[in-house]
């Protein structure tokens, strides 16, 4: 619930989020190894203030995300933030403003 902050920060290889949710942060993933989400969420409550999060920014890696929900309530959130090269995006679910709508690179 803090600006700039990320609530998950992956840096390893062959990271498997499974079942995580971020909440309120900056950044919700931001993902540099090879790593498959399942069962992920990303929510940002417009009460706290914050209002120009990112649900994942993408810097490196494969990335897999499946089955995943994401929701922006202030309109300004953003889904996806990278090239979209080496994703796979299967069966998400994303609501809010056009920034979280699904971006051309991820379909």
């Amino acid at each position: 619930m803090l600006i700039n902050s990320i609530a998950f920060d992956i840096r390893g290889g062959s990271n498997v989020l499974d079942g995580c949710y971020a909440d309120t942060a900056e950044i919700g993933y931001r993902i540099y190894n090879d790593t498959r989400m399942v069962n992920c969420d990303f929510f940002n409550n417009k009460l706290m203030g914050m209002k120009n999060s990112t649900a994942i920014n993408h810097v490196g890696g494969n990335l897999s995300v499946m089955s995943c929900q994401f929701c922006g309530t202030t309109g300004n959130e953003k889904l996806y933030e990278g090239t979209g090269e080496n994703v796979v995006w299967i069966s998400n679910i994303s609501t809010g403003g056009d920034g979280m709508k699904v971006p051309e690179c991820l379909l």
